[in-house]
Parts: structure tokens; sequence; C-alpha cells
């Protein structure tokens, strides 16, 4: 295993031999043992147990649990991390992680790229600081490599920031999936009277690929103020006539941040395929009449999950 200078430096508490590939993460739930998941201490900065336990998870039942008994405040000093991960230039990718702690506090979640793979720099590709409670939450955080890190990428679970217990489980990295958006169906050019205080209607079409009504209707943003859906709901119809479900959603112009000069518009959000949350993305192109924009009356909305009453922090 190429273990890299994080890991190096750290007093290994769990090494194994698979790898993540093609940007997945492998066993991020811990139901399988430690496989392919490295514990790391840096000492003598920090002094802490961090282990596999069999109970009190929330995807499955086992999660990792790390007890922080002294730290120098430096968050990478304490770590969970899947090595030889593999990110690419021009696409999306959305890391989740359930997080809670035995008090309010930081716990980060980063992509790097190793120098110790292949030779070269350390490259930071994203990063998150999560405000973590004592109750199981959601987080995610986007990734946009600026280049091919082929098996040369990690991601960590960091969480000497301050002393006392931190639970880990849930870790994935996933790759948006892009989808058909028709925007205003049936009409073209899709006109935006930006004057308007109505709504805009459009429509995610279901393909071979893709079942549009996977989609959770109150975790789509719209246009570049993120509107959320008015009815907070989806409508599902065959909007285009080939005889599958299509999803319709209804956004106000006021809330989307559209404006003039604006060409196209995109849509964001999840989907949830099989019990997991996909990221899903698309664009449509716009025509804007009506001059200026109205002001922006956009609520800011958290993303909802489908693992029962567990809340998501964003």
């Amino acid at each position: 295993m190429k273990n890299h200078v994080f890991l190096a430096m750290f007093c290994v508490l769990g090494l194994v031999g698979a790898y993540a590939h093609a940007g997945e993460l492998i066993n991020g739930d811990f139901e399988t043992g430690l496989s392919p998941w490295v514990f790391g201490i840096k000492a003598p900065e920090a002094v802490a147990s961090v282990q596999l336990v069999p109970t009190g998870g929330v995807i499955g039942s086992s999660c990792v649990y790390a007890n922080i008994t002294t730290t120098a405040g430096i968050n990478w000093d304490v770590g969970v991390v899947q090595d030889e991960i593999t990110v690419m230039s021009g696409k999306v990718y959305k890391a989740y992680i359930f997080l809670k702690a035995d008090r309010a506090r930081q716990v980060s979640l980063e992509v790097k790229r190793s120098p110790s793979i292949d030779g070269g720099a350390w490259e930071g590709i994203a990063n998150a600081d999560f405000n973590v409670t004592t109750d199981w939450a959601e987080y995610s955080m986007i990734v946009v490599p600026k280049k091919n890190y082929p098996d040369t990428a990690f991601i960590g679970v960091y969480m000497a920031q301050e002393i006392g217990e931190v639970w880990v489980d849930g870790v994935r990295l996933v790759t948006k999936t892009e989808v058909n958006v028709d925007i205003k169906p049936g009409s073209f050019p899709n006109h935006i009277n930006l004057k308007s205080k109505g709504v805009i209607s459009l429509a995610v079409l279901t393909t071979e690929e893709f079942d549009a009504t996977a989609i959770d209707p109150l975790s789509v943003r719209f246009g570049a103020g993120k509107a959320a859906e008015c009815h907070e709901k989806g409508h599902i119809k065959d909007v285009d006539g080939d005889g599958d479900l299509d999803m319709c959603l209804h956004f106000k112009i006021a809330d989307a941040g559209i404006q003039a000069g604006d060409t196209e518009a995109k849509l964001r959000g999840e989907a949830v395929v099989n019990g997991e949350r996909i990221p899903i993305g698309g664009t449509d192109s716009i025509k804007i009449v009506g001059g200026k924009p109205a002001p922006s009356m956009n609520p800011k909305r958290k993303l909802t999950n489908t693992w029962g009453s567990i809340k998501s922090g964003h």
C-alpha cells in the first residue's frame, strides 16, 4: 500500500489492501470491517483512541468512534483516510458523511492529492469544515477537480481541532448525474420575462439511463439564485409523450437569480436511487425579455434526506 505522508507520520491503527476506483469509495458505512480505511493519530501532538465499533451507526450498525484526549488544535492530527481514489477533471462529485459528537464542534472533510504516490507536491482538491452537533446528521460538499487524479487522491475525515468524542458513518463520494432539463416544456425559445412575478415551469425528463421520478423535489435548486421548488413538491406526469413519467417543477422567477444577458439556466439537486442519494444537474437554454430581474425573495432552505428522521446539515 502506498501510504502518503500523512499516514507515514501517524500511528496506523487499521491497514488494509483494497482501494476505491472511479471516484467511488469502498465500505463507507464500515459494515465490512476497516478495509480500505486507515485510522491515524499524529503523536505526540495528539492523543486519541480511534476504533471501529459494532453498534451505534446510522447506516447499518457499525461506525467509527474517536475519543481525542490531547490535541494541539490541528485538525489532521487525528483522522480516518481512504487512499488511492480517483477523481477526474470535467466531472462534478459530491461527498457525503454522517457525523455526531459529544458536544458541538467542528469536523473537517478533505479530498487531496498525495505526493507519496507518484511524487510531486500536496494538492488540495476540496475541503469543508462542518459544525457537528450531538445528533447524527448528514453533511456534504461539492468536489470539482481541476485536473485528473487517477488513483492519486485520498479522502480524509479530520477531527483533532479540539478534544472530545466523534462518531463517523456513511462516507460516500458520488459522481453527479447529468439529467435532461426542459425549461417551459412545449415552447422554444424558452422566454423568461424578468419583470414577471410569476413562476418558471420546467421538467426533468426520464430517459433510459435515468428515472426522473427518483428526484427529491425539496433538494432541487434552480438558477444562480438557487430557487427552491415553490410548491415544495414535484408533479409527476408524461411531459414529452414518450410513455415515461417525468418530474415537473416550478420556481419563482424572482428567486432564480436570472439576469439580462443570461442564455442558460442550471438546475441542481439530488435523486434517491437504490436507497442512496446521488447528485444530479442539468442545463437548458433561455431567452431573456423584460429588462431587469425582480428582487430575489428566495428563502434559504436546507436539503432533506431519506433516512428516517435524520436531519441534513450543509
